[in-house]
């Protein structure tokens, strides 16, 4: 399918479906600097990160929905023997939370690589974010929790419209 010349919409022949305008996003934060949502500076111009649609603000780590629609997100995170929670937040609110307490339990663990998904009922410019609620540790001083300087090498948030 085509609009306004452009394909939007592909069924091959095998049936499997392409939409290449697709929104979608993997971003990774460069250097967060205290707990609560994320907005210091994010990446989406390594090699291997997108931002199909221009829906990610890398200065304030927000994907606004471009659409109304089911939005899945995921975010990867490495903590090192930290007490910390992770939240999504939605238009500014936390939304939903996840708390690796018997990990962090353990002072000897090191560094794990730990991932949190969640899907979201969005309409057009609703925005969502990540972050380390209040009481949480973040990548500062003892680098608690961080995606690897913006790099993404050890952790991402990204997510795309189901539909």
């Amino acid at each position: 399918w085509r609009t306004n010349g452009t394909e939007r919409l592909r069924i091959t022949s095998d049936g499997s479906v392409t939409m290449p305008y697709q929104p979608s996003f993997q971003a990774a934060w460069t250097d967060p600097s205290s707990n609560g949502i994320i907005t210091s500076t994010w990446n989406t111009t390594n090699t291997d990160m997108w931002d199909t649609g221009d829906n990610f603000n890398n200065t304030g780590g927000k994907f606004t929905a471009p659409v109304d629609g089911i939005y899945y997100f995921n975010w990867v995170i490495d903590i090192n023997d930290s007490p910390t929670a992770f939240a999504f937040y939605k238009n500014g609110t936390s939304f939903r939370r996840a708390e690796p307490l018997d990990y962090a339990d353990a002072a000897s663990e090191g560094w794990v690589t730990f991932g949190f998904s969640v899907m979201m009922d969005l309409n057009d410019g609703d925005y969502v974010q990540v972050g380390i609620p209040s009481g949480g540790s973040y990548a500062g001083g003892d680098y608690a929790a961080h995606s690897g300087g913006g790099s993404g090498t050890w952790g991402w948030f990204e997510g795309y419209l189901l539909g």
